[in-house]
């Protein structure tokens, strides 16, 4: 095939295509070659045009005006913009002839790619002329709404008022008019119009402002602002100087209208974006490859009801063909958008989704609402798919249980298949969690079909763009996936009905059946597999097939009896309207293919969010308004009125993260003399090697010169011997000398944690104290003059929000500690950018009762995982938190190594390196499990995410096997919960403990917390490092409702079965075991069977357990190991709190009551409880139980 230029609408637009992939090229470069149809279309650049738009964002350099001939003009639709003929803006050099394919007579532009965007480009446009339609009905209203409100209250106000008529009140006014009513009446206020985003008052709607956060030469930001009636401002970002010079060039050739409504930034759009929170009615994301990055800034600068168009081009990777990789962006568009937006409490609406070319686009509503954000687990489900016949089955992520007026989320029942499949008896892939909700809105598809229709002389990509949405408007929306005609008779080896028959026999069959606007070939239907499977067997009796072997998938399910009786005569439905008509649907592009624009080199200057004056540092006024806390060698000024947060009780947090970095400091200098030592010895090799390999003679020299050996004259070139320099690393800029890290603590409050760091760590280096709280800032500033010199010189504090600051500093810090008041979640995305490469991040999560299950739908929200209530919630928080950063972190190419991971007092604390490799970060899925949990025994199964299949030297990643679990408990008959994924691998480096735990000890005068601190990691130095979760005894116990072993008698039953036992640090009375839940049951039916217990209802968990006989021979006998060496020596593990109240504290700036009075120190304390005891205001029972719920374990 040749390429050709094609006229969609005469004398309006050209769309340029691209040649056959297997065309033999005559030269590598390619040159323009007009058709002879054409010659009119492309203009020479106009002499007056030449040169860059004069204003600038910044000091720039004016730019000379070209030369004319250096353009083309290109147009499309209502929009032209000039092309370089270098084409400087879209592609890097290096790629130039990996897309271009040139033949001797046709020639086409390096803007292919951009220009073959024409379909979303118009489809945005169509889109978009329906939101703002939408949106001004809806603005409409609302305002009839509320003036049926006004009116109904100004009835009620002339009722209630009771006053002749004409006469007048005793101030003059008129009876009724409401400007003199009294302001506090409830029946009659004067109110203002609401202030809404939108506009000053309700009454105004304001055109809605569009952001193209990558816009590259400008052309979809000029079309939309020629072309869309009604539309606001449009800002053009892009983070490239051609871009944006190139967009200002063609917003100034197009004339006054984009003049003045289009606008070109210089920057960095995830900055942009998070700077300026839901300020845009609606943002278009179109970049090259996966949007993933961009999201979490975009959900962000979206006002309610705003839209979000999204472009995602990896279809190699959302298509399965690296799942690995997939998983590591979180899996597809419509959950990943959602994940992002329910972090800020936030949701989406999809209106239209579509797959067209060489691309996925889908258009959502974003709102804001915390009840609503709490549906998102029921909007997604788990795909299992078997590997044999492709049937698929879906399992919703979560279920609701209403009781009188409230609903419960609770996780979904799984699995819902069997182990092997029921059709043909293979096993089942697991994927997912998708989006299993509608992806369209009919309504909206209705009227933007409508649109199209009516103007379609506006629409360069009209046929294309009409015959996709017409599929759409006649697809099934509540039926997610599709089947494949021709893949079902691939499975039977039979031949193929057409598909009016098959579409008859659904229909005939009682169910409904539709096409999709993905696949020609595409079946939407919801019949259950067992009905479709059924279809085909009739089939196939009517139309023989040849025998198979009898282990293939079409011969087990050819050897079933259909179940129901198919009738294939011609149903009125089989047809489609759009069929029935005869209306193109699958519009081809008329070549061998699209291919995405290339990526253009990242370059630019940073780009500031603007200069942050500098608070002076003022000394307290008065220092009676001011209590002196010491805690390590920090000293802190606390204010009386609690203006600045600070807890007393994460004193162990703080010596804990002390602990952990002076032992990162030790193992990052060990590391980097390990490195040296190696580069040591290849130089000496490399050196040896030359010396062996030059002949010359002794103390003679070369003709150069220089003597034997001098590797500086050598040439560069020769593979014998080059001269190296030091290799660059972010930690240096030579090998040879280390720098101090650099900490970075993003919420600093008081900045005690940071003054800390400076004053007891050996070999800190500075440290960046931040805050987005002015009182905050000043109350740092202060405390760091406090400190004297080593604090000033060590600590600054700045004034800024934690997440651009971070975004704008990437791989500067080595250190980033993260504590905020509740969940990080918001700030892991930038975080995990702002760290060096084999950094250490220390992250704490004190909203524990959604990490722990008590809001398994928030926890979704936030942090991508669906928890369970179990005895194990604590340990299961920390591996969710884990889960999450490194979702974080594998989005751009990065992927995390736990070193420790505690559960503390009321929050987790993570603490974890950081490192950048796009071929480890594909073992991201391997290191994930979902957990199935019993609803009746509490019995727990892992079921790992993916698995890999070795090929020779390669490694090939698959979806895991699952269901892991029958469909019912094994042990007890009940169903299963399902929840996860999180993070199975370790979460501890038990190299790492040993060496922490040494130091503690070492230096245990330094540690205010030693004795906590020491004993959690004791203990964290016992637990197995390969067993994710934890058996609780007691709970076993209360299952079969029988006395409990004591914890060395059973410890010694399961060693004693050739098994590892261990305690936790998160549980006195947990255990840890690598022993299947079956030898579990079998030690406590051993147990009871020599400790009897009272007959129980036969339906019951236990009942149903003890009903079985063990399996295996039990041996009670003590163990040696049955005791960790800490509980033979009586070292404390587990130790009470230090006083009441010992918990988290008040927001800063809140009254400081009673319950919180531990912030004012130990005399405050006993101050309050003595005038509590006068005054009887807590009574001796529910003083009694607070003080036997800190006894010593």
């Amino acid at each position: 095939m040749h390429p050709f230029l094609s006229q969609i609408t005469a004398g309006v637009c050209i769309r340029i295509f691209e040649l056959a992939q297997h065309h033999h090229f005559a030269t590598s470069y390619p040159l323009f070659r007009r058709h002879p149809q054409h010659q009119g279309e492309y203009k020479k650049h106009p002499n007056n045009m030449g040169g860059v738009d004069e204003t600038k964002t910044g000091e720039e350099e004016k730019q000379k005006s070209t030369t004319p001939l250096d353009y083309i003009v290109i147009k499309e639709g209502e929009a032209e913009i000039l092309m370089h003929t270098k084409n400087e803006v879209f592609y890097n050099k290096t790629q130039v002839n990996l897309l271009l394919i040139i033949t001797r007579f046709w020639q086409i532009p390096r803007l292919i790619a951009v220009l073959s965007r024409v379909n979303n480009r118009d489809m945005s446009i169509a889109v978009l002329r329906t939101f703002i339609s939408k949106r001004k009905d809806e603005h409409e209203a609302l305002l009839s709404k509320r003036k049926k409100k006004m009116l109904k209250v100004s009835e009620d106000n002339d009722s209630r008022l009771k006053a002749p008529s004409e006469s007048t009140m005793t101030d003059g006014k008129c009876n009724g008019e409401c400007e003199e009513m009294p302001q506090d009446e409830s029946y009659g206020t004067c109110e203002e119009p609401e202030k809404t985003p939108e506009g000053k008052e309700q009454g105004e709607l304001m055109p809605p402002r569009v952001l193209e956060a990558l816009s590259a030469s400008g052309l979809r930001a000029l079309r939309y602002a020629r072309e869309i009636e009604g539309i606001g401002q449009v800002v053009a970002l892009d983070n490239d100087k051609a871009s944006v010079e190139a967009c200002r060039r063609n917003i100034k050739f197009n004339g006054s209208v984009a003049s003045e409504k289009v606008e070109s930034n210089l920057a960095d759009a995830r900055v942009y974006m998070l700077t300026h929170p839901k300020e845009f009615d609606v943002i278009d994301l179109d970049p090259y490859g996966s949007p993933s990055v961009f999201l979490d800034s975009a959900v962000q600068s979206i006002a309610d009801g705003g839209m979000l168009m999204c472009t995602a081009t990896d279809m190699a990777v959302l298509c399965g063909g690296n799942g690995e990789v997939c998983y590591s962006k979180i899996s597809y568009c419509l959950p990943q958008i959602q994940s992002h937006a329910n972090r800020y409490k936030r949701f989406i609406v999809p209106v239209l989704s579509v797959q067209m070319d060489f691309y996925v686009r889908v258009f959502v509503r974003i709102y804001t609402s915390a009840s609503a954000m709490k549906n998102t687990p029921l909007k997604l489900s788990y795909v299992y798919q078997c590997i044999g016949c492709d049937s698929f089955h879906l399992q919703p992520l979560a279920r609701t249980v209403s009781k009188t007026t409230s609903v419960r989320y609770l996780p979904g029942f799984g699995p819902v298949v069997p182990q092997k499949c029921s059709d043909c008896g293979k096993k089942y892939n697991m994927g997912g969690p998708i989006w299993s909700a509608p992806i369209h809105d009919q309504d909206w598809v209705t009227s933007i079909l409508a649109d199209v229709k009516s103007m379609k002389e506006r629409y360069p990509a009209f046929n294309r763009i009409s015959a996709v949405l017409t599929t759409i408007s006649e697809e099934l929306p509540d039926v997610p996936l599709f089947l494949s005609l021709h893949n079902l008779c691939g499975t039977l080896k039979c031949t193929s009905p057409s598909a009016v028959v098959f579409r008859s026999a659904v229909i005939n069959a009682g169910y409904r059946i539709s096409g999709t606007h993905v696949n020609p070939l595409g079946l939407k239907s919801d019949a259950p597999m067992d009905v479709i499977w059924d279809i085909m067997r009739c089939w196939v009796k009517n139309h023989p097939v040849k025998a198979q072997p009898p282990e293939q998938a079409g011969s087990v399910i050819l050897a079933k009896e259909p179940q129901i009786q198919v009738n294939f005569a011609q149903s009125v439905a089989s047809l489609s309207k759009a069929r029935a008509k005869k209306v193109a649907r699958t519009n081809t592009t008329g070549v061998v293919g699209y291919v995405p624009r290339l990526e253009f080199p990242e370059c630019g200057e940073e780009t500031k969010t603007g200069e942050e004056e500098k608070q002076k540092s003022t000394p307290p006024s008065d220092l009676n308004d001011y209590i002196v806390i010491k805690e390590g060698e920090a000293e802190i000024l606390m204010h009386t009125k609690n203006e600045v947060f600070y807890n007393k009780t994460q004193v162990n947090n703080r010596d804990m993260s002390i602990a952990v970095l002076r032992t990162f400091i030790s193992k990052r200098k060990e590391e980097h003399e390990a490195v040296l030592s190696k580069r040591k010895k290849k130089v000496l090799k490399v050196s040896e090697d030359n010396d062996s390999g030059l002949e010359a003679p002794i103390e003679s020299t070369m003709p150069n010169g220089k003597s034997n050996g001098e590797c500086e004259e050598m040439p560069q070139d020769e593979s014998n011997g080059t001269c190296q320099e030091p290799v660059k690393t972010p930690d240096d800029k030579g090998r040879g000398a280390l720098k101090p890290p650099r900490v970075l603590e993003a919420l600093s409050a008081s900045g005690l944690r940071a003054l800390r760091y400076a004053r007891e760590i050996e070999g800190i280096g500075q440290v960046v104290a931040l805050d987005n709280d002015k009182a905050s800032v000043e109350a740092c500033r202060r405390n760091i003059k406090f400190n004297g010199s080593v604090a000033s010189e060590k600590v600054e504090s700045n004034l800024a929000d934690a997440r651009v600051y971070m975004l704008t500093h990437p791989k500067e810090f080595e250190v980033v500690d993260l504590d905020p008041y509740g969940s990080p979640s918001v700030f892991l995305d930038s975080a995990v950018q702002s760290i060096a490469d084999g950094g250490l991040l220390m992250c704490t999560a004190t909203d524990m009762a959604v990490l722990c299950g008590g809001n398994g739908e928030v926890c979704y929200s936030k942090y991508g995982s669906y928890p369970l209530r179990g005895k194990y919630c604590h340990e299961m928080a920390l591996r969710v938190l884990l889960a999450c950063i490194e979702s974080h972190a594998n989005r751009y190419k990065r992927y995390i190594v736990p070193v420790l991971s505690v559960q503390m007092d009321f929050y987790v604390r993570v603490f974890v390196r950081i490192y950048t490799s796009a071929s480890a970060m594909k073992n991201t899925p391997l290191k994930l499990s979902y957990v199935y949990q019993c609803i009746g025994c509490d019995s727990f199964h892992l079921q790992p995410l993916a698995r890999t299949v070795s090929k020779n030297t390669s490694i090939r990643y698959l979806p895991g096997f699952g269901p892991a679990v029958t469909q019912e408990c094994s042990d007890c008959g009940k169903k299963y919960n399902m929840g996860g994924p999180i993070w199975s691998a370790p979460i501890h480096d038990q190299d790492w403990v040993t060496s922490i735990l040494a130091d503690i000890k070492s230096m245990k005068e330094r540690y205010p917390a030693f004795n906590r601190i020491s004993a959690v990691l004791t203990t964290i130095s016992e637990e197995l490092p390969d067993v994710p979760l934890f058996l609780s005894l007691h709970n076993l116990c209360g299952t079969l409702k029988c006395t409990s072993p004591s914890a060395v008698v059973f410890r010694s039953a399961v060693i004693n079965a050739g098994y590892r036992i261990s305690g936790t640090h998160v549980n006195p009375l947990g255990l840890k075991s690598d022993a299947p839940m079956d030898v579990i049951w079998d030690i406590m039916r051993c147990w009871v069977k020599n400790h009897p217990v009272k007959a129980q209802p036969p339906e019951q968990a236990g009942s149903v357990i003890l009903a079985k006989e063990p399996q295996i021979q039990v041996n009670f006998a003590r163990a040696v190991a049955s005791l960790s060496k800490a509980q033979a020596k009586k070292v404390a593990r587990f130790l009470p709190n230090p006083e009441r109240h010992w918990g988290p504290k008040l927001r800063a700036g809140r009254t400081i009551t009673s319950k919180h009075a531990s912030l004012l120190g130990p005399e405050t304390v006993n101050e309050i409880l003595n005038n509590d005891e006068e005054q009887g205001e807590e009574p001796e029972a529910k003083r009694k139980k607070t003080q036997d719920s800190t006894s010593v374990i």
